[in-house]
């Protein structure tokens, strides 16, 4: 047991934790100087550690909890839709992780004609500006 007036060595630690000294010497090794973010870089332009590391282009938290609400409203009226004019929105504008995909395209899978999927998707985008308005979001 050691006495309350001395540090403990690195044989102690290592004693009392099992470990081989060499082995506690490298683990204390690590430990570094910790420097605030905060701290100024340049006290003439006032930086800090902290400025230098920003992301410039990141988005404001405001932002993304703004896209998150409107990715959500897209979500629950894409819902709303036919399962077929779900399908056509989804394929021609490349939502919910499929692949953007052309009149023709979306013709062959579905087995009808362009002018059709043109139709098709026409009719989703107004039931889905009509969703805008009663938001109060149309232009």
């Amino acid at each position: 047991m050691l006495g309350a007036d001395r540090e403990p060595t690195l044989d102690d630690v290592a004693h009392l934790l099992g470990k081989p000294v060499e082995q506690v010497r490298k683990v204390l090794g690590y430990k570094e100087h910790v420097t605030s973010l905060d701290a100024p870089i340049d006290a003439e332009q006032g930086l800090s550690i902290g400025d230098q590391l920003a992301d410039d282009d990141a988005l404001s938290p405001e932002l993304v909890l703004h896209n998150s609400e409107i990715e959500g409203w897209i979500r629950l009226w894409l819902n709303e839709l036919s399962d077929r004019q779900r399908r056509v929105i989804e394929r021609r504008y490349g939502l919910n992780g499929t692949d953007v995909a052309t009149l023709e395209q979306l013709a062959g899978e579905l087995g009808v004609t362009r002018e059709r999927v043109r139709q098709i998707q026409a009719e989703a985008l107004d039931k889905l500006r009509a969703r805008l308005r009663v938001r109060g979001l149309s232009r």
